[in-house]
């Protein structure tokens, strides 16, 4: 199999019948290759779509494209094919149930954490199957923390997406097939192993309402062991900006649009002068938030994004008094909920403590 790998890449235009040679040896190893079948579906997929058995000649020239001869790659290392298989299944540690919906996807852990989130409009576009397979990679980034270096059964409502996972990908659907690779790919990157199972719609309750229904506040929650040491090193604020009752950080609290019981008032109608205050706010107010700092002189801990292409991102530098601190991406970092329920994509915040002073 490597001589034929090799001859590939020395020429890439070779008959089909090469090209299912190749592939019958790779077929022929699944049972003894770890990872084969998730290996040997780039090959498989690219010939499908130049090669129809019953249409084209054995001997039809084809041309192997280069994202398809690098992933060839793989299986002239030793290393890799020469890790076999368990002669018994591994046994699970972690269950991940998920759910997708025309809305967005929701998920939780066996421990009753919970994550959710909503489709893009090219996302919503997809078949639902290839959403129900995002679903589970979506959930799997979010879990992170619980899955490394465990066997993760995941419960799914959806037998084709259950299919594509445990076959690694499949030769039906091109887009199922593409899915399940990068699922598969993100697992492998990230050292666990998964496991699908059929679970009844009927049983799947609570995935099914995080796919569908979305609070409509930013009720995102940091952590108290960072807030604790933030408190610690910057002092104790008097006042959170922007909270409820059941997540403030401090005594007192302001809340959005003043409606929550026990809010002293909105925010941005009181004077952000005298004591130092804490405040996370949901990022589209951040410009406002930074304004009013300004002007009132506040001296604020604040919770926001490093995002330096944001336009707001200068003026969060000149206000800042001390070297910001970069907020550990635990997958618990931000939740709602009493930290039931987990943010979906804490990568993509940057999440940072920020000590200001207008």
């Amino acid at each position: 199999m490597a001589a034929i790998i090799s001859d590939l890449h020395l020429s890439p235009m070779t008959t089909a019948r090469h090209c299912l040679q190749l592939l019958g040896h790779m077929a022929a190893s699944t049972y003894v290759v770890r990872l084969a079948r998730l290996r040997l579906r780039p090959l498989q997929a690219w010939l499908a779509s130049v090669y129809v058995p019953h249409r084209h000649s054995l001997t039809r020239m084809v041309l192997v494209p280069p994202q398809v001869l690098s992933s060839l790659d793989w299986w002239r290392d030793p290393r890799e094919v020469m890790m076999g298989v368990p002669f018994r299944e591994f046994i699970p540690s972690v269950t991940l149930i998920t759910d997708a919906s025309d809305r967005g996807w929701g998920a939780h852990i066996s421990h009753d954490q919970g994550t959710q989130g909503l489709w893009s409009l090219e996302e919503r576009a997809l078949h639902i199957n290839v959403r129900e397979l995002r679903a589970v990679r979506l959930a799997c980034k979010a879990f992170l923390h619980f899955l490394r270096g465990s066997v993760v059964r995941v419960l799914t409502d959806n037998t084709a997406a259950m299919f594509y996972m445990n076959r690694q990908g499949g030769a039906r659907s091109s887009a199922l097939c593409q899915e399940a690779i990068h699922l598969w790919d993100f697992a492998v990157r990230h050292g666990f192993h998964l496991s699908a199972s059929h679970l009844p719609g009927v049983r799947n309750s609570k995935a099914d309402r995080l796919s569908r229904f979305f609070s409509p506040r930013h009720e995102w929650s940091l952590h108290q062991d960072i807030v604790a040491c933030l408190f610690q090193r910057w002092g104790t604020p008097r006042l959170d900006l922007f909270a409820t009752a059941e997540n403030r950080k401090c005594p007192r609290f302001c809340s959005l649009r003043g409606r929550e019981p026990g809010s002293l008032s909105d925010a941005f109608l009181i004077p952000w002068t005298g004591d130092l205050m804490y405040a996370f706010p949901p990022v589209p107010l951040l410009p406002q938030v930074l304004l009013k700092i300004k002007r009132d002189r506040a001296d604020i801990i604040l919770i926001a994004p490093a995002w330096p292409r944001q336009h707001w991102y200068s003026m969060l530098l000149d206000l800042s008094i001390t070297e910001p601190i970069p907020l550990p991406r635990r997958c618990d970092l931000i939740s709602q909920d009493h930290g039931r329920l987990l943010h979906p994509d804490l990568d993509s915040l940057h999440l940072t403590a920020w000590r200001l002073c207008g």
